[in-house]
């Protein structure tokens, strides 16, 4: 019964690490960045019940991510992607580039500017 109750407690533990540091990095790693949109994709991974999608945003400086963030309250990605086409664009973001594990900064907002 000891044994569960550690194990109840040191995963809660992890839980409650994950949200904080989940919620650190979004909020310290937010940036405004003027770019050209070249194309947007979704991009698909998985099959069936395990079938999922991302939107990428390809400009002339870097690969971007589009996805919902609960930490922004962002449940639009969709939308976003649909509205996104070539030309010059202010987004707001947050995250790293880690291309090893193609990693991406998401795209919080975007705001036309051409």
């Amino acid at each position: 019964m000891n044994n569960h109750r550690t194990e109840l407690v040191v995963l809660i533990l992890l839980f409650v690490a994950v949200l904080v540091i989940g919620g650190l990095m979004a909020r310290t790693t937010q940036d405004s960045v003027e770019v050209t949109v070249v194309k947007t994709e979704r991009v698909s991974t998985g099959s069936g019940e395990s079938l999922s999608h991302k939107y990428l945003v390809f400009t002339t400086d870097e690969t971007f991510e589009n996805t919902d963030s609960v930490w922004y309250g962002k449940f639009n990605s969709s939308d976003l992607h649909g509205k996104l086409a070539p030309g010059r664009w202010r987004f707001q973001v947050y995250g790293y580039r880690i291309p090893v594990v193609s990693a991406y900064r998401n795209i919080v907002s975007a705001t036309r500017i051409d």
